[in-house]
């Protein structure tokens, strides 16, 4: 009989007895690997963790609108009368869109022309009635007060010519924008108003989209824009490119066109333009890459790490021969690598395959490294 089977069947007869025992059973973890005659070792593999390059990679999506859009609308209100164009029509540059009722601007034209008739009238007049009384003053015959008199009387009847000049003009232009055109060539995308209705000044009439290029509008956080700079490439997959098949896509590439130094609002995201090389149509959803600036990364194999998605996440290293426990604050995944923020340095020799049973001092054997 051994001594453990022993004192087992000695605790069992004493309990039975009513005496209380505390049994003591120390059991030793086998090694997996002998050194000759020395003590027993763990077997492991390790990987010297190096520093490398890497570049955070941000995902935003948006949806691909035309480069060129216009909201078009009437610079004074008024009544429209007519409408031409509706929804999918193809329009050019100068195109008539609406037209509000000419009628008062038409009036008005003619109040400010007959106005700066009459002024033209009274300024002839008061010019001959300046040129007279100088000529009198010259024969001693009118006074310098009365040609002082003639010649402001005279002046101040030209400033109000010019005056009147400039509301004909602005009553004209104002006549000439009644009738609404298209400032892009595109294609009408909405209608706002309908013929008979009231519309005030800047009240949005039709919306066209240009015929010129795609980009997408992103929103990204104030720490990725902050590293975005005009011309960066950017990668994206656009989703239900084809009408059969809405779970299509395709790749398309791209470049960062503007990026905007301050937030659409308060503690907002950023803007962010990014223009889409090739041709492809507005309205599709894409998905888009973004690239962090290049920096240094320590990143070791996925499997080196116990408790990656626990509170406290740690990895062996291999010190002096014997295993010691770094414990890790984690970064992205990246395939089947993880970032190590903190916990490990350069040069450090971490367990990759044998460390399952390890305890905190034990002593290992390196069987093979990477």
């Amino acid at each position: 009989m051994s001594i453990e089977k022993g004192a087992r069947r000695v605790g069992w007869a004493l309990m039975a007895a009513g005496v209380a025992v505390g049994v003591f059973v120390s059991t030793r973890r086998e090694a997996s690997a002998t050194d000759g005659d020395g003590p027993r070792l763990e077997e492991v593999r390790v990987e010297t963790v190096a520093s490398a390059t890497g570049q955070d990679v941000y995902v935003a999506h948006g949806v691909i609108r035309t480069a060129e859009r216009a909201m078009a609308s009437f610079v004074d209100g008024g009544r429209l009368v007519d409408r031409p164009v509706e929804v999918g029509d193809r329009v050019e540059v100068g195109q008539v869109l609406a037209r509000l009722d000419p009628t008062p601007y038409r009036n008005a034209v003619r109040a400010n022309d007959a106005s700066r008739r009459e002024l033209d009238l009274r300024s002839e007049q008061l010019a001959r009635d300046r040129d007279r009384v100088t000529h009198l003053a010259a024969d001693g015959v009118a006074t310098t007060a009365r040609v002082e008199q003639a010649t402001s009387g005279f002046e101040r009847v030209d400033a109000m010519r010019a005056a009147a000049g400039a509301q004909v003009a602005e009553s004209r232009r104002r006549a000439r924008d009644a009738v609404l055109r298209s400032p892009i060539a595109g294609v009408v995308t909405d209608v706002l108003v309908q013929p008979g209705e009231l519309v005030a000044a800047g009240q949005p009439i039709a919306r066209i989209a240009g015929n010129g290029g795609r980009e997408v509008l992103l929103a990204v956080s104030v720490e990725l824009a902050a590293q975005l700079s005009v011309g960066d490439d950017v990668r994206l997959r656009a989703v239900g490119v084809e009408a059969a098949d809405p779970l299509s896509s395709t790749l398309l590439t791209g470049h960062v066109a503007r990026v905007a130094d301050a937030a659409a609002s308060l503690g907002g995201l950023y803007p962010v333009v990014v223009a889409i090389d090739g041709d492809i149509r507005a309205g599709v959803g894409v998905e888009a890459e973004l690239l962090g600036d290049p920096r240094p990364v320590l990143r070791v194999p996925l499997g080196a790490v116990l408790d990656p998605s626990g509170r406290r996440p740690f990895a062996w290293v291999v010190v002096d021969g014997r295993a010691e426990r770094a414990w890790l604050r984690l970064g992205r995944l990246a395939e089947d690598r993880v970032e190590v923020l903190e916990g490990l340095a350069p040069g450090a020799q971490v367990v990759v395959r044998g460390h399952q049973h390890l305890l905190e001092g034990d002593e290992v054997r390196v069987g093979g490294a990477s």
